[in-house]
């Protein structure tokens, strides 16, 4: 079978946007169990992020933290908050996270960012999985997001505390639980969250 070469082109696009915006790895989104009765309510209010995947719009940021507040309408309010190194500049982004299937009580969401703007092309990035793999509701969540592309998929994962110092030894633990998922440790990026308001 041969290939043209507009579809050479196509992948290697898709692969190179995979690699610029967040980290890829090869073939398709490996299957992930989520929280099953997911307790929404527990989940809301404010969480630090420590570590993550690169993720290209967060290039540049500290002190992130995301808090979920509840919209009605089975609907989350997302309000994601950094301090850009460029310049020492708060910045944030909301958006809306909606359960996939809200009668499975899984806990796989699908979030959106109506005011995200890039390089000043307008909104960019439509909705996002948002899955929770794991989470006690009190200390730790682990959330995770894959999207398949042409031979490739690009994933981010991200480890938020309720504080911006974790306990080491629930750290490691939670670490532990990524591990045993099979996703990759080493790809985890730390966020700085000293020296913030």
């Amino acid at each position: 079978m041969m290939v043209s070469g507009g579809v050479r082109v196509v992948v290697a696009a898709a692969v190179l946007q995979a690699a610029a915006s967040q980290v890829a790895f090869i073939g398709s989104c490996p299957a992930q169990n989520v929280v099953q009765n997911f307790d929404v309510t527990s989940y809301l209010g404010k969480w630090y992020e420590l570590e993550k995947y690169f993720a290209i719009f967060e290039l540049g940021g500290r002190c992130i933290t995301a808090t979920y507040s509840d919209k009605g309408n089975n609907k989350i309010r997302v309000l994601n908050e950094q301090i850009s190194v460029f310049g020492n500049i708060p910045n944030n982004i909301v958006g809306t996270a909606q359960f996939v299937n809200l009668q499975s009580g899984e806990a796989k969401l699908s979030v959106s960012f109506d005011n995200f703007l890039w390089a000043g092309m307008g909104p960019v990035g439509g909705a996002g999985n948002y899955w929770v793999l794991e989470t006690d509701y009190q200390n730790y969540s682990v959330v995770w997001s894959c999207q398949d592309l042409v031979a490739v998929n690009k994933q981010i994962l991200w480890i938020l505390w309720r504080t911006p110092k974790p306990d080491p030894q629930l750290l490691y633990y939670v670490k532990n639980l990524i591990r045993a998922r099979g996703l990759s440790l080493s790809k985890l990026e730390p966020t700085d969250q000293t020296n913030c308001p």
